[in-house]
Protein backbone atom coordinates (compact mmCIF):
# COMPACT_ATOMS: atom_id res chain seq x y z
CA UNK A 1 0.00 0.00 0.00
CA UNK A 2 1.68 3.57 -0.93
CA UNK A 3 1.34 5.85 2.59
CA UNK A 4 0.95 8.82 0.87
CA UNK A 5 -2.45 7.70 -1.22
CA UNK A 6 -3.21 5.99 2.28
CA UNK A 7 -2.93 9.63 4.03
CA UNK A 8 -4.81 10.86 1.43
CA UNK A 9 -7.86 8.49 1.56
CA UNK A 10 -7.97 8.64 5.64
CA UNK A 11 -8.38 12.17 5.27
CA UNK A 12 -10.90 12.70 2.51
CA UNK A 13 -12.69 9.43 3.09
CA UNK A 14 -13.29 10.12 7.09
CA UNK A 15 -11.81 5.92 7.82
CA UNK A 16 -12.41 6.10 11.23
CA UNK A 17 -12.76 2.83 13.36
CA UNK A 18 -14.28 2.51 17.19
CA UNK A 19 -12.47 0.25 19.24
CA UNK A 20 -13.29 -1.06 22.36
CA UNK A 21 -10.66 -0.82 25.09
CA UNK A 22 -10.18 -3.61 27.91
CA UNK A 23 -11.75 -1.13 30.48
CA UNK A 24 -14.52 -0.67 28.49
CA UNK A 25 -13.30 3.12 26.94
CA UNK A 26 -14.48 3.34 23.26
CA UNK A 27 -11.93 5.04 20.76
CA UNK A 28 -11.71 6.20 17.46
CA UNK A 29 -7.99 5.77 15.58
CA UNK A 30 -8.18 6.82 12.09
CA UNK A 31 -4.80 7.13 10.28
CA UNK A 32 -3.15 6.27 13.58
CA UNK A 33 -3.91 2.81 12.15
CA UNK A 34 -1.44 3.03 9.62
CA UNK A 35 1.05 5.76 10.48
CA UNK A 36 2.50 3.39 13.64
CA UNK A 37 3.40 0.55 11.17
CA UNK A 38 5.20 3.73 9.02
CA UNK A 39 7.32 4.01 11.96
CA UNK A 40 8.55 1.07 11.87
CA UNK A 41 9.29 0.14 8.48
CA UNK A 42 9.38 3.66 7.15
CA UNK A 43 10.37 5.91 9.83
CA UNK A 44 11.15 9.35 7.60
CA UNK A 45 7.19 9.31 6.13
CA UNK A 46 7.01 10.31 10.18
CA UNK A 47 10.07 12.97 10.02
CA UNK A 48 12.46 10.99 11.93
CA UNK A 49 15.83 10.11 10.16
CA UNK A 50 16.11 6.97 12.38
CA UNK A 51 16.36 3.29 9.84
CA UNK A 52 13.35 0.98 9.78
CA UNK A 53 13.26 -2.33 10.89
CA UNK A 54 13.75 -3.96 7.49
CA UNK A 55 17.18 -1.48 7.38
CA UNK A 56 18.25 -2.26 10.68
CA UNK A 57 17.82 -5.72 10.47
CA UNK A 58 19.90 -5.62 6.70
CA UNK A 59 22.89 -3.74 9.15
CA UNK A 60 22.76 -6.57 11.80
CA UNK A 61 22.86 -9.29 9.34
CA UNK A 62 26.04 -7.55 7.17
CA UNK A 63 28.05 -6.83 10.19
CA UNK A 64 27.66 -10.66 11.15
CA UNK A 65 30.67 -12.80 9.68
CA UNK A 66 30.06 -14.13 6.29
CA UNK A 67 29.45 -17.71 6.80
CA UNK A 68 26.27 -17.09 8.95
CA UNK A 69 24.38 -14.71 6.81
CA UNK A 70 22.88 -16.71 4.82
CA UNK A 71 21.45 -18.51 7.73
CA UNK A 72 20.17 -15.51 9.59
CA UNK A 73 18.34 -14.42 6.85
CA UNK A 74 16.90 -17.17 6.40
CA UNK A 75 15.56 -17.52 10.00
CA UNK A 76 14.46 -13.67 10.32
CA UNK A 77 10.83 -14.14 12.42
CA UNK A 78 7.99 -11.19 12.95
CA UNK A 79 6.04 -11.75 15.60
CA UNK A 80 3.62 -9.82 17.84
CA UNK A 81 0.69 -7.38 18.04
CA UNK A 82 2.83 -5.64 14.80
CA UNK A 83 3.26 -8.26 12.66
CA UNK A 84 -0.52 -8.47 12.16
CA UNK A 85 -0.68 -5.43 10.17
CA UNK A 86 -2.41 -5.71 7.01
CA UNK A 87 0.25 -6.02 3.92
CA UNK A 88 2.87 -6.75 6.05
CA UNK A 89 3.35 -10.13 4.39
CA UNK A 90 4.46 -8.28 1.20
Amino acid sequence: ADFDAAMADAESAGTERSYELPDGQQIALGNERFRCAEALLAPWYLGSEEAGVAELAFRAICAADCDVRAGLYGNIVLSGGSSMFPGLAE
